[in-house]
């Protein structure tokens, strides 16, 4: 019972140590994620009629119509003014619980239609990481703590977060297991790649070339591979550097269905991203960190808000942000770059896992 007990407490307590810079510097890759790839959203919820109004069970079931659209202006301003908050490190306690909120707020009305998204992750990591304590390096936050101030991180919370995205993950996994994707007889991502070339009309150069493999033994590859990455999450979870690797394999399997289905499920990598160690690029952009928390320490609280302000505005005036105006197209290159380049970091990742493999294997030699 107690070795049990000690290793329930080795999950919760020790597993997930992290520094507090390596929170600090994914809370910054987080909000600009947030900032130039998710807001402003849902602008579109009132330009429908309230006959389209048909809520699940939730918040939005009390009503019986729509907002105005000013209740999205404003929730997306509050949100794009949270989420530069959150950049800088500014009030980060409010920052994170308030775009949480806010972001809820606004999915509550969007899946009122019945099709509901894939990143209630990303909101739970916004009052979770802060209980973790990302805010308390690159931020200003951290700039006014005194120089013996407290930097601890509470591991408990990021291996919550974790056991989140294993559950998660395996939720589709067992959906996909109970749904007949095991069985050999049957090849569920070719009737994927199918339907997205004859019905909805994505199809690509890749999934051209894809439909000249004719081997069921492939096809069943991808099902069944598919299956045990998602599966593999939760039975690694509870060792800390399998699950990284987990993280890395799945990346690979975001760019293929980027690249084959053309959905970039980039809301997934940022939250794989939690878990890695951000702090190995101070050693590498020790100047430009430097110049960032040196820039925090002259950064007045209301010249934030106000850029913040500003920002805001120009994303509601211009109808989105910068990246949503370049590129309308229903593929979505922003995001299909994003997956590229996790790919590319999951490969080198996994490089340096595998000669550090190799290079103990050859000093244990005798």
């Amino acid at each position: 019972m107690k070795a049990k007990q000690s290793i329930v407490d080795h999950f919760i307590f020790e597993e997930y140590k992290t520094s507090a810079s390596t929170l600090g510097l994914f809370r910054i890759l987080f909000a600009t994620y947030v900032l130039f790839m998710v807001l402003p959203q849902h602008l579109w919820v009132p330009r429908f009629p309230n006959s389209f109004f048909n809520p699940p069970i939730g918040p939005t079931m009390f009503f019986t119509r729509f907002p105005s659209a000013q209740f999205f202006l404003v929730v997306n301003g509050l949100s794009i003014l949270a989420a530069v908050c959150l950049l800088f490190g500014y009030r980060t306690r409010i920052a994170s619980i308030g775009l949480a909120l806010l972001w809820f707020s606004g999915n509550c009305w969007a899946y009122s239609f019945g099709k509901i998204n894939h990143d209630i992750l990303l909101i739970l990591m916004l009052p979770i990481m802060q209980l973790a304590g990302w805010g308390k390096a690159h931020s200003m936050d951290a700039r006014r703590l005194p120089a013996n101030g407290e930097k601890e991180t509470r591991a408990w919370a990021v291996a919550l977060m974790a056991l989140l995205v294993a559950l998660a993950m395996m939720t589709a996994a067992v959906a996909k297991l109970t749904s007949g994707w095991l069985d050999p007889h049957s090849h569920a991502v070719l009737a994927h790649l199918l339907v997205n070339d004859l019905v909805t009309g994505r199809s690509n150069w890749f999934t051209n070339h894809m439909m000249f493999i004719h081997s069921g033994l492939v096809w069943e590859f991808f099902d069944d591979s598919t299956i045990f990455l998602e599966a593999a999450f939760l039975f690694t979870v509870a060792w800390r550097p399998a699950f990284r690797v987990v993280c890395a394999l799945a990346c690979f399997f975001h760019l293929g269905i980027a690249l084959t289905m053309e959905i970039a499920y980039v809301g997934n990598l940022i939250v794989y991203a939690a878990f890695f160690d951000w702090s190995a690029l101070e050693s590498r952009s020790g100047n430009l960190l430097r110049a960032w928390d040196r820039m925090l320490g002259k950064l007045p609280a209301p010249g934030l808000l106000a850029l913040g302000s500003v920002i805001a505005f120009a994303y509601l005036g211009l109808g989105g942000n910068p990246l949503g105006i370049l590129f309308t197209d229903e593929w979505d290159p922003p995001g299909v770059a994003v997956c590229t380049l996790a790919a590319l970091i999951a490969g080198m990742f996994l490089a340096g896992k595998i000669r550090r493999y190799a290079h103990e294997r050859r000093t244990n030699l005798p």
